[in-house]
């Protein structure tokens, strides 16, 4: 009897993903998508992209790539890039991460 119960348990866990969520389907319906297709978090992230007006994260998301790297947006300036450059006087779109630390690290030598 105990691993009747046991098999009818772990058979409803397996099952439970299939079950249907009206909550994300109807999420996924105002963005325009099936809710099928991405997860939970995957609806949200393409939610902030499309309010962010972010096309390229859009297209990202939309083609599965929050499973493999984020995509690169050269234009993007991290704020740690941001607070480094203003240190040196610098604009940071100019200038990649590693040339800004050996900027940075020339002037502390000198």
């Amino acid at each position: 009897m105990k691993r009747t119960v046991l098999s009818i348990v772990a058979l409803s866990l397996m099952a439970a993903p299939a079950l249907a969520d009206p909550g994300k389907d109807q999420y996924a319906a105002t963005l325009g998508v099936q809710a099928d297709l991405y997860t939970m978090s995957e609806l949200i992230r393409l939610d902030e992209a499309l309010s962010d007006n972010d096309l390229t994260t859009v297209r990202w998301i939309e083609s599965g790539g929050l499973k493999s790297a984020p995509p690169e947006d050269p234009a993007r300036v991290t704020a740690a890039e941001a607070q480094l450059a203003a240190s040196l006087g610098l604009d940071p779109a100019q200038y990649t991460s590693a040339e800004l630390a050996a900027l940075y690290a020339e002037r502390l030598a000198d």
